[in-house]
């Protein structure tokens, strides 16, 4: 495989675009769509976790518009090696039907060992658990920034 560089998007840069494809303006699809010889676009597990958080009937619409721009390729996180790998062969649809549920993932951590005070992730987490409305602005301000990068 060539090298190419590696494009993230949030669950709410999808949503967006599969809004705007729906609404007929697809330039910004068919930009990503044409520009995948050059950038490989991937998902993880958080965008199958934001899925099953999903509580409308659209996750097969949502999976195929995401499939059309990420085809099978999986990123996640190899602990051994601690360095981030891509599976090129799974499916969005298979790994939402394997995945465990995330509230029951994380009723089972037990994250009292983790020192928040040098993990920023942990803090900004925490954050987000004590007042959902932060969290709601925080993604709304990342949706505006990417949306603006993209035109």
């Amino acid at each position: 495989m060539e090298n190419k560089k590696i494009v993230y998007f949030d669950k709410n840069i999808f949503s967006i675009l599969k809004n705007e494809y729906k609404s007929g303006n697809t330039n910004n699809f068919n930009k990503i769509i044409n520009s995948k010889n050059k950038f490989l676009y991937v998902y993880s597990m958080a965008h199958i976790f934001d899925l099953q958080n999903d509580k409308t009937n659209k996750k097969e619409e949502d999976f195929e518009f995401m499939s059309q721009i990420v085809d099978s390729n999986y990123l996640y996180y190899f602990e051994q090696e601690e360095r981030f790998c891509i599976d090129h062969n799974i499916k969005i649809t298979d790994k939402y039907k394997k995945a465990e549920n995330f509230d029951d993932m994380f009723k089972q951590m037990d994250l009292d060992y983790i020192d928040s005070v040098s993990n920023p992730f942990i803090i900004q987490h925490n954050k987000y658990i004590e007042n959902k409305k932060l969290y709601n602005e925080d993604r709304k301000i990342l949706s505006s920034f990417l949306k603006i990068m993209m035109i």
